[in-house]
C-alpha cells in the first residue's frame, strides 16, 4: 500500500498505522514500539521481518455495505396465498438497498453474497402453519423458514438467516405464506436485515 492510499484511508477516520521491521509488538499492550525487542533471545524477530519485507501497513478493517428494514404496520395475508413482505421504513440504508416506490424489493448495490437475515412475526392463530420463502428478481429461490401450529394464544415468528448469490441490481424479496384458514397479519414490528458479505 502507498503513501497516497494510506493518506485516503486516513482521511476517511480509519485508523492507520506504518509497522517497519525494526518495530517490536509487545503483547502485554498490544501496540508497536519504534526500538528492537527488549530480549537478545527474542532479538531475532527483527532479522526475520526484515527478511520478508521492508515496510508493512496494518490496513483497515472495512465493513462491508448492510442495512436493516422494518414494518411499522401490519400486513395481511389472504389463506393458502403467498404474498411479497413490504417495508416500511429503513435503517442506515447508505448504500441504497430500498426503495419505497418498490416496498418488497431489496436491490444488490454489487455482485457477491447477500446475507438475508429477517424475523417475521405472524398474529396469533392456532391453525396451520407459517412460511417465509426467498426470490431473487421474482423467482423462487429457497426457503427460508417456516412454523408448525401452535398453541392458542402464541404468536408465530419466522426466523431465518441465510446467503444468496446476486448480481449489481438483482432485487431480493420475502415472501410469505399462512393457511389458517382466513386472512391473517404479519405485525408491525418484522425486521429485514442484509449485508453483502463478499
Amino acid at each position: 500500500m502507498i503513501q497516497a492510499e494510506v493518506n485516503t484511508f486516513a482521511a476517511l477516520g480509519y485508523p492507520v498505522a506504518f509497522v517497519s521491521p525494526n518495530d517490536y509488538y509487545n503483547p502485554a499492550t498490544q501496540i508497536f514500539t519504534d526500538h528492537d525487542h527488549p530480549s537478545a533471545v527474542l532479538g531475532g524477530h527483527k532479522a526475520i521481518a526484515s527478511a520478508f519485507l521492508s515496510r508493512a501497513v496494518v490496513a483497515p478493517v472495512v465493513s462491508m455495505p448492510g442495512a436493516s428494514f422494518k414494518k411499522n404496520v401490519n400486513q395481511t395475508l389472504t389463506t393458502g396465498v403467498g404474498a411479497k413482505v413490504t417495508w416500511t421504513s429503513s435503517v442506515d440504508d447508505r448504500q441504497g438497498f430500498w426503495n419505497v416506490a418498490n416496498a418488497s424489493r431489496i436491490i444488490a448495490p454489487s455482485q457477491g453474497t447477500m446475507r438475508v437475515s429477517s424475523s417475521v412475526t405472524f398474529a396469533a392463530n392456532a391453525t396451520g402453519s407459517r412460511s417465509v420463502d426467498i426470490f431473487v428478481n421474482g423467482g423462487f429461490i429457497r426457503a427460508a423458514g417456516s412454523e408448525a401450529t401452535i398453541t392458542t394464544g402464541q404468536t408465530p415468528i419466522v426466523t431465518f438467516c441465510c446467503d444468496v448469490l446476486v448480481n449489481a441490481g438483482d432485487y431480493v424479496e420475502l415472501n410469505a405464506g399462512q393457511n389458517s384458514g382466513g386472512n391473517l397479519d404479519i405485525a408491525s414490528g418484522s425486521q429485514l436485515d442484509v449485508q453483502m458479505v463478499r
